[in-house]
Order: C-alpha cells, then structure tokens, then sequence
C-alpha cells in the first residue's frame, strides 16, 4: 500500500532520500512504504524510524488520504482497539490451543502479533493494546521484555504484574520506566479479588505513578462464578483509590450486567466494550452505552477471541451519534494513552 503525497512532507521526504524533485510523489511514498513498514501513523504523526530523528512530520486531520492503515475510507482518523491479545510467536500455537481447550472457545486468529496486525488492517484499526496476563509472579521479566520489543504506534503493550508476587510495586517502577502506559490484572488467573485490602497500597502506588490498570472485571467463561471482580467490589476500591486509572472490561462487568447498571452505569469509571455487544444485543447494548458518560466508554474486541470487523460492526449498527461513537473509537483511549504515544515520540 502506498501512502499518498502530503505536498511538504513528500518533498521533505525527496530531500532525506536524495530523490529528484520530479520523483517526490510516487517514489517518496514507495520509500515511506519500505522503510515505515509497521510504523505508520496514528492520524497525527508519521515516524519514519529508519531517517534521521529530526525527520518528523506533522499531519493534521484534515488528510483527504484514501486507503492508509489506521484510517477509514474516508480517510477520518481510525479506532484504537483497547483489549486484545497476542504472544509472542514461539508461544502463540500453544497458548491458544491452551486457552481454547480451558474456554471451551474457539480463536478468531493464531494469536501472533503480525496476524493481529493484519486484522486491524483489515479492519481500519490504526491501534491495538495488547494485554498480557501474568498468571504466575516469576513471567513478569519475560513479558515486560516482550512488551518492549513490540511497543509501537500500532501496538500498545501492557505488561502484567502478578499482585501476589514479590515485590509488585518494584516491578510497577520498572513498567514505568520503560515507557509503557499501565499493565493488565486478572482477578481469576491471578487468583485475587480486586477490593482486597492487602493491595490497596499498591493500587495507590499505580495512581501516583498514572499508570493505567486494564482489569478483567465480572465472571470468567474459563472459571467458577465467583465474584472475584464484580461491580460491587469496582465501587470499594475506586472508594478507597479514586484517582486509579482503572478501566474496566466486558462494558463493566462481563455478564453480570444487571448489577453493572445497579452500581456502574451513569458514574465516572471507564469501561472497554469487549466482549459485551454480541450477548447483551442491540437494544439493551444501546441503552447502556447512551446511559454511560460519553468520555468513560472503550472500543475493545478481545481479540482473539473475537472479530474486530464483527465488533466495529455492531457498534456501528448501535448508531450512538457521530460524537459519541468517535468518543468511544478513538477519541477517548487516544487521550489516555498520549503520555505513551509522547513518550515513543521522543525515543525515536
């Protein structure tokens, strides 16, 4: 796919790659394809990494660009994806096959980052967060490791820490210093329940640090229906910690949304949307999301375990309004995630 002539920027990029004047479309965008590769950009800026640092270009919103990844056909800024999965490649065909026998589920894709990739193309999908799930304390090394090669523009690791472990708040530090937004829990996996006393200091730890907390929250198709991270236990620690940057999953509570609306709906928590549209149903869907403030509501697949065309599709079929439906695909989660996206900036 090439990427369209941006008048200065192709001319800046002519001049970078020695190119004659009269090549600076077609062959500067050729170039931009080769070298960006999976580094394109997030309807705001365009890294060439392969260039020197000083050749960053600004693009501004108005783009009339037809085709480009993580745009729509009418080259409107694209979704950021707020939960989806992935592992690295010599674990994917494992873990999957693991997670599908224990779900009793099956997989939308082979849970490799480069097949996430070309789903999100697929599907206009400019960004994912790729959550990971610490399921014992001593995989937090590998996957902080993994979580920073694959940091981008277009993937947006989280790396887990498990609260039981040894030394939670340390390992938070280490999340924060190298650059990345927040980390994934699991109440479940990681056999805890979300107002336990016991890590109330470290979740005010992650509050004074900013980091994000993206935690499973409701029941497990995979577990018992214990209530390990029901709505109720969302309101005691949020009472405790209020400034926690904790975004819940599955619109609030993954099926147990008739307490979601008792306790939730209509309050300042943030909520991602996985998982929740294809049970709950059109309707009922709708009247929670109109319910919920505009600027607490995240586009989120799941995926694997979904399909990101299926999702946006019946999001789209909501017709939530223009305003809110941009809030809730790209809107919201970009401004959570500045920090990170200035931080990558910066370190190129």
């Amino acid at each position: 796919m090439l990427y369209p002539n941006y008048g200065r920027i192709a001319a800046k990029l002519a001049t970078s790659c020695n190119l004659p004047p009269e090549n600076t479309g077609a062959d500067a965008t050729r170039y931009v394809n080769r070298m960006t590769d999976r580094q394109h950009n997030d309807g705001m800026f365009l890294t060439v990494s392969s260039l020197s640092e000083s050749v960053f270009w600004e693009i501004r919103d108005d783009n009339t660009a037809q085709g480009r990844p993580g745009m729509n056909q009418t080259g409107r800024q694209g979704i950021i994806d707020f939960h989806a999965h992935a592992f690295p490649d010599a674990l994917a065909a494992r873990a999957i096959a693991h997670l599908e026998t224990q779900g009793k589920i099956k997989a939308f894709l082979d849970g490799r980052i480069d097949s996430l990739l070309a789903s999100m193309h697929a599907s206009g999908i400019q960004c994912a967060v790729v959550c990971s799930i610490a399921t014992k304390p001593d995989q937090f090394a590998s996957i902080l490791n993994w979580s920073r090669q694959i940091a981008s523009r277009e993937i947006v690791p989280l790396p887990s820490i498990h609260p039981k472990g040894h030394d939670p708040v340390g390992k938070a530090r280490l999340v924060e210093q190298a650059g990345l937004p927040g980390i994934k829990l699991h109440p479940y996996y990681q056999d805890f329940e979300l107002d336990d006393p016991d890590l109330f200091y470290f979740f005010r730890v992650l509050e004074h640090m900013g980091l994000l907390v993206v935690c499973h929250t409701g029941f497990d198709l995979a577990f018992p229906r214990d209530r390990k991270a029901d709505p109720l236990r969302i309101v005691r620690l949020l009472d405790k910690v209020p400034d926690l940057k904790l975004v819940t999953t599955h619109l609030g509570a993954w099926e147990d949304w008739n307490e979601v609306e008792r306790h939730l709906l209509g309050k300042p928590v943030l909520m991602d949307i996985s998982m929740s549209l294809e049970i709950l149903g059109p309707q009922r869907a709708r009247e929670m999301l109109m319910a919920h403030p505009s600027d607490c509501v995240l586009f989120g697949t799941d995926s694997p375990w979904s399909s990101q065309a299926e999702t946006l599709r019946l999001v789209r079929e909501l017709n939530l309004g223009s305003e809110r439906e941009r809030a809730l695909l790209y809107e919201n989660a970009r401004a959570l995630l500045a920090p990170y996206f200035e931080k990558l900036q910066h370190s190129r």
